[in-house]
């Protein structure tokens, strides 16, 4: 079976909802029930069984004698707190609490009163649907190699330790051990409760570039998931959008109690649908594959692949500084497809972000220019048009992620998440027309041989 069919597979099996729904609720939708897990004073099996691996791959795995492990002082006990791991589809994250035996000497050699832990989702079809879109194996070969190169540049939690099978190429079992970042010091960001505003952006996307201009041009190594050559992460589902398209128009006002066309008003809906039009129409796989051959012709970096929402973090002491967590969907390729995430989705109309696009990015561009003179080959026109072609790809994506989130969501259960993936696709439609994509897709298609010269 080929990894796109596995990871679809994975997906409509999974049991969370429907065919995709865990790609999208793993874009950070769903949020979990608050509980906390004191330690055990003897050792269940499952522990038992960890101690024998050498690390934990589940919350009720973890021991003192791993923390010690870890942190190389001795550990009284702990608490787990695991109201996150609901939210998280494609691994599980929990906070651990740690009582050092000698609380004193621990503090004095700085080790963490918290930490972090991400291990593999204890569910076999989201196991699938990561290991076929290598999820964990990227994110461990970042805390692994590409940690050391990005944390130089910018602000990314530490990794106290990270454990897998080196036999295992899948990296199907793992722990990653990571810094809890002080909430006297960082407070994260929430696509609706806490989105970002205008006056970040310009200092986000200074932080954008000295992550790009660090990694500027790295080099390819088809051996490394994420460093081949380039491919959007969810790609996957392009394929798919002519007939995505057609379910989301029919179904969509019955299950987000609204149709998407009058929520977002005839001008933006203009453009969405005739962008729309344009990908799933007779030449819609040779646009798509003219796309992406453009973004592989382009110096190559390290984007995150999901900078937005609670993955980024401000300080409180310096507003222009941030940091960001979930490293699982990096990708080496065009700077551009950073923009996806970054941009489509994260601002309302009514701030203004997207009406000032080609300034903020202009700004983003000079500041990359500045830290990696190499960059300037990259020309800021080109980078414009990249950006707003990427959206269209992405676009497509997110069609696919609303049509299998749709019975998902028909559960009063997830009204919530319901609620929140309408409001992302409300911005996903305004920020298309805002950022002015339809014009742009239509130069390029123009540029591209006639069918019959092809």
């Amino acid at each position: 079976m080929s990894s796109d069919a596995a990871a679809l597979k994975a997906v409509k099996e999974s049991g969370i909802t429907s065919p995709v729904t865990a790609a999208a609720f793993a874009l950070g939708f769903v949020a979990g029930a608050k509980t906390s897990l004191p330690k055990q004073e003897a050792l269940s099996a499952k522990q038992l069984e960890a101690e024998e691996r050498g690390y934990p791959v589940q919350p009720n795995e973890v021991t003192v004698r791993f923390l010690e492990k870890v942190f190389g002082v001795g550990v009284a006990s702990f608490e787990l707190d695991t109201s996150m791991t609901d939210g998280g589809v494609l691994a599980d994250a929990f906070k651990v609490s740690i009582t050092y035996a000698d609380a004193a000497a621990a503090e004095a050699a700085g080790k963490p009163k918290t930490c972090f832990m991400k291990c593999t989702k204890n569910i076999g079809a989201i196991q699938d649907l990561s290991v076929s879109t290598d999820v964990y194996s990227k994110e461990i070969y970042f805390y692994t190699d590409l940690y050391k190169q990005v944390n130089t540049a910018i602000r990314v939690p530490e990794c106290y330790g990270v454990y897998f099978d080196p036999a295992d190429k899948n990296r199907l079992q793992f722990c990653i051990v990571l810094e809890e970042f002080a909430k006297a010091e960082y407070s994260p960001f929430d696509q609706e409760k806490a989105p970002m505003k205008l006056q970040d952006v310009p200092h986000y996307l200074d932080y954008l570039a000295k992550l790009h201009s660090a990694c500027w041009d790295i080099p390819v190594n088809t051996e490394q998931p994420g460093l081949g050559e380039y491919e959007a992460h969810w790609r996957m589902l392009n394929a798919a959008f002519p007939t995505t398209w057609g379910v989301l128009a029919d179904q969509y006002e019955a299950v987000f109690e609204g149709n998407l066309h009058t929520k977002v008003g005839d001008t933006n809906w203009a453009d969405v649908e005739a962008i729309s039009d344009i990908l799933r129409g007779p030449r819609g796989t040779e646009i798509e594959a003219a796309i992406l051959a453009r973004m592989r012709s382009r110096p190559r970096s390290i984007s995150h692949g999901d900078a937005r929402g609670a993955n980024v973090f401000k300080s409180k002491k310096d507003e222009t500084e941030f940091a960001l967590i979930d490293w699982q969907m990096w990708v080496a390729g065009p700077v551009a497809y950073e923009f996806n995430q970054v941009w489509l989705n994260s601002f309302t109309e009514e701030e203004g972000v997207s009406q000032r696009f080609e300034e903020l990015v202009t700004g983003y561009h000079a500041t990359l220019v500045k830290l990696e003179p190499k960059a300037a080959a990259y020309k800021l026109e080109d980078l414009l048009i990249d950006i707003k072609l990427c959206f269209c790809t992405i676009w497509m994506q997110y069609v696919g992620f609303t049509v299998g989130s749709m019975e998902g969501y028909k559960d009063p259960a997830n009204h919530q998440a319901m609620h929140n993936w309408d409001l992302l696709m409300q911005r996903n439609c305004q920020t298309l027309h805002l950022t002015g994509v339809l014009t742009v897709l239509k130069d390029f298609v123009a540029t591209l041989p006639a069918a019959s010269e092809a």
